[in-house]
């Protein structure tokens, strides 16, 4: 099995109606996907990552170093529009004994396939911890083509891809490449072909859903490691229907914000967000968390 595999909880963070933090639910938000066999993963597009203040981003990155143990990886991204504060983020996240420094393309410029190698080139050469690329067309408004992300592959300081393109074509290329390097992994970040990208030798998952349900995702995995697609279908349909009570008829910001209300609702964080995100109306807060506390009742403990 590769160095970097399994599933990466990608977590929204918490924060206090102030905006800044909110540590004690972060931590136990941490906690509640560690008790799962989940990486954490913070401060990505779920987390919210590009609004959090310099100090509060320097504040996550202290806590989650705090949950290093054998067997857990510490995801953090580094993204950012400044390259000069993304190293900075990275030396930090190595201080701090953080695994991996997550980046993805700078959404301010649309870059070349030249200047995307050059990004992501000059900050692994400067990170002291290995970096996963991360394609996310839908904030960035580019994807990394897969020639380019097959050359920065061969950085010794580049660890792998998260994938979150909808592309089938180019998650079975992607698989194709990667499944049998030892020292490149494939993370899939679309949750609805989670099965199908593991079938396909992709390394792990990145389901926003995780911070809901995260033995699902682990089931999922397992499941196919061992051969039971019949039980790996089913923790599908569930991620494919959890997903769809905050994400369906929205946009990427506003099934963000849905995601925290039912979080809310579970007890897992307050619904706060920061700008351009906006909170739900409260009749909405409450008809999520209805909905998710109904969907969970037919499951018993199986999503607990």
């Amino acid at each position: 099995m590769k160095q970097y595999h399994g599933v990466l909880a990608p977590l929204v963070t918490p924060f206090r109606s102030d905006g800044h933090v909110d540590v004690p639910h972060l931590e136990r938000l941490i906690d509640s996907v560690l008790v799962h066999g989940c990486h954490p993963f913070v401060m990505g597009t779920t987390g919210e990552g590009l609004s959090i203040s310099a100090a509060d981003r320097r504040e996550i990155i202290t806590r989650l170093g705090r949950f290093k143990r054998p067997g857990v990886t510490l995801y953090a991204s580094v993204s950012g529009v400044c390259h000069t504060e993304m190293v900075d983020r990275a030396k930090r996240c190595g201080d701090a004994g953080v695994g991996v420094a997550v980046v993805h393309l700078p959404p301010h410029y649309v870059l070349s396939p030249s200047g995307m190698l050059k990004w992501f080139e000059t900050l692994a050469d400067q990170s002291p911890c290995p970096v996963m690329l991360y394609n996310i067309p839908s904030t960035t408004h580019m994807s990394i083509p897969l020639e380019i992300v097959e050359r920065l592959s061969q950085h010794p300081n580049i660890a792998g891809l998260k994938d979150s393109e909808k592309d089938v074509d180019r998650l079975k290329e992607a698989t194709s490449l990667w499944k049998e390097r030892a020292d490149f992994s494939h993370f899939i970040g679309w949750a609805a072909k989670s099965f199908e990208a593991l079938k396909m030798g992709s390394d792990g998952l990145v389901p926003s859903s995780a911070n809901l349900i995260p033995a699902v995702y682990t089931r999922l995995m397992l499941s196919v490691q061992q051969g039971d697609d019949e039980e790996a279908k089913k923790m599908q349909v569930i991620s494919d229907e959890v997903g769809a009570l905050y994400q369906n008829g929205r946009l990427l910001p506003d099934s963000l914000s849905a995601l925290k209300a039912m979080m809310k609702g579970a007890g897992l964080c307050e619904p706060f967000v920061l700008p351009p995100l906006d909170r739900p109306e409260p009749v909405d807060e409450e008809m999520l968390r209805i909905k998710f506390t109904a969907y969970k009742s037919n499951f018993g403990s199986l999503l607990d």
